[in-house]
């Protein structure tokens, strides 16, 4: 009698642990059915993975080859199984994930505030030349930014969707591209892919900046998957899918800048950040090193060389960096604090080439430290520098000290007295100018007594 889903028992005779098929030879103890629905007698051997013993086929050199050529599995779920399910659970990948989302909610916050908060962002900067139509140098001002728009999650899905594929396909992932990806394993990366799409406006023009933290994972082999570092595929994969996305919009967006975080590190050259239609910063957290990177902040940047740039105002790219202006008033602080003992003052200059922010932020936390913190900026013409002065002396001991009373009492006596007894002899046919001339000379009277009683007689 035939069942469908008979128990299997390990083979009888000893098996070369050399052999690759040897975890999956069984010696069937019934009749069964093979995973094409033929009848198995018992006693047959068989070819079966352990993750799947009721999928079966007869050992022979035909089926051998088409069972290591799937991966020593019989069915397609079966093999995606394998490869993503069993990945999805290990410990360790699941604490990968755990920080790669940590510092996906930090990036995009960061972001957030750097572009659209109303204190903060971009509105009020001068808009990219590069998002200008030709006519608007004929203007007599500087068009700005007046309007920023985050896009709904709704209207950028298909752009994420597109993501999330390129991140699970072959290329990127390294698993088989026939591997079916498991929808719970899409939603995982799900969690820790994210794309924003803010839109700034001016009467000249329309921009856009794609906020994007991308969290490659590579799947080495069966059950084993690590998140990866980013490079340039990645950086192909979110422009081809933009272009797309902005093309079945049509959008009229004449530039797009472009932010991309990743949790553990860009293997990319900063030429291929600029190109066509297009600029892009990549960070990374910062992890001590500061190989190739322009920063020393909570994250390092990687941007296109200046000379490839478009044209954009400094102030403009420190808010594509993912830090906050507290974060970058820190970082600067730092770098400040660093070369105080040895060159006893900084300038702006020398923050700028450690930090790569602009010169009007770093004057601008110069101002705050100094409003704030006790430090000193000194000028000379263009020129200024920050210091930190050594710490003043008690005010106890260098505030001046309140005259006696009694000279205090003396001096209004000067000035009250003589002018009492001008009015009381105005009876006596003291004129209107005699009182003046007794005023004035009692004006006189007192002021001479404070200067010739001055600095004597303190305590």
């Amino acid at each position: 009698m035939l069942t469908d889903a008979p128990p299997a028992a390990p083979a009888a005779q000893p098996i070369s642990t050399a052999d690759p098929f040897s975890a999956y030879f069984r010696i069937l103890q019934h009749d069964a059915r093979d995973t094409q629905g033929r009848g198995l007698k018992a006693g047959t051997r068989i070819l079966a993975n352990p993750a799947a013993p009721q999928e079966m086929m007869e050992d022979n050199p035909a089926n051998r080859s088409a069972f290591a050529a799937s991966d020593f599995t019989w069915r397609p779920e079966t093999r995606s199984q394998i490869w993503f399910e069993s990945a999805a659970h290990e410990a360790s990948f699941q604490a990968q994930l755990a920080r790669a989302h940590a510092h996906m909610t930090e990036f995009l916050a960061a972001m957030d505030v750097n572009i659209a908060d109303p204190r903060h962002g971009m509105r009020g900067q001068l808009f990219p030349v590069n998002g200008r139509p030709f006519w608007s140098g004929l203007l007599p001002w500087q068009p700005r930014v007046g309007r920023v728009e985050l896009l709904p999650d709704t209207e950028a899905s298909d752009f994420s969707d597109g993501l999330i594929t390129a991140i699970a396909g072959e290329e990127q992932a390294g698993a088989p591209g026939d591997v079916i990806r498991p929808q719970a394993w899409l939603e995982s990366l799900r969690t820790v892919n994210k794309i924003r799409v803010y839109r700034l406006r001016s009467l000249t023009g329309v921009v856009d900046v794609v906020v994007a933290f991308v969290t490659p994972v590579h799947v080495a082999a069966p059950g084993r998957a690590a998140v990866a570092g980013a490079g340039s595929k990645t950086l192909d994969a979110l422009t081809t899918n933009y272009a797309r996305w902005r093309e079945s919009r049509g959008d009229r967006a004449r530039f797009v800048f472009m932010v991309l975080g990743t949790p553990v590190g860009w293997q990319i050259e900063g030429a291929h950040l600029a190109g066509a239609g297009f600029l892009a910063l990549c960070a990374a957290p910062h992890d001590g090193q500061g190989a190739q990177h322009n920063g020393v902040g909570s994250w390092d940047i990687i941007a296109p060389p200046s000379q490839g740039a478009p044209s954009v105002s400094r102030e403009f790219l420190d808010h594509l960096r993912p830090e906050t202006q507290g974060a970058r008033a820190a970082a600067i602080r730092a770098v400040v604090d660093y070369h105080l003992p040895s060159a006893g003052k900084v300038a702006p200059e020398l923050v700028e080439r450690t930090l790569g922010y602009s010169r009007v932020e770093v004057v601008r936390a110069f101002v705050a430290m100094e409003q704030s913190h006790g430090y000193r900026i000194e000028r000379d013409g263009d020129k200024l520098w920050i210091s930190r002065p050594a710490a003043a002396a008690p005010w106890r001991a260098s505030r001046k000290r309140r005259p006696p009373p009694w000279r205090l009492t003396v001096g209004l006596s000067l000035f009250i007295v003589p002018n009492v007894l001008a009015a009381w002899m105005h009876g006596w046919g003291l004129g209107v100018r005699g009182q003046i001339g007794t005023l004035v000379a009692s004006i006189a009277a007192a002021y001479l007594w404070a200067m010739l009683t001055q600095g004597r007689g303190h305590a």
